[in-house]
């Protein structure tokens, strides 16, 4: 009898749960906060809940932004992990190159080509 639940399905459910899990934080986020900060000052300590209100006072789009993040690493994370499955140890070189360059090479070039443009006395303050 074939398995109904193999290592590449539960793979793909992996980004799929975050996903839905994270939609249910993203609308829910701001409206919990507003409503429970005073009752984190009765659980916590108040120098903890101080840190916990501050770090999650976020909007919902702040919020979001931050989870778009998250979800990028779990879906490169996903698809190099398919591509293990599928093609042994070396397979996914090529995607891991790629995922590298992508996150952490680009913005490094986005940030190089910017300053460019803005002048350095604007951004240091200089006179």
């Amino acid at each position: 009898m074939e398995q109904w639940l193999n290592v590449q399905t539960l793979i793909w459910l992996f980004p799929i749960m975050f996903i839905l899990h994270d939609f249910e934080e993203i609308i829910m986020v701001e409206k919990w906060m507003k409503r429970n900060s005073t009752v984190m000052y009765d659980i916590l300590p108040k120098r903890i809940a101080d840190r916990v209100i501050k770090q999650f006072s976020m909007s919902t789009a702040q919020f979001a932004v931050a989870v778009v993040v998250i979800f990028s690493f779990v879906s490169s994370s996903t698809v190099m992990a398919n591509q293990y499955v599928i093609q042994g140890l070396l397979g996914n070189i090529y995607i891991f190159t790629i995922i590298t360059l992508a996150f952490f090479y680009m913005p490094l070039l986005i940030l190089v080509n910017l300053s460019f443009f803005v002048p350095l006395r604007l951004v240091y303050s200089l006179p």
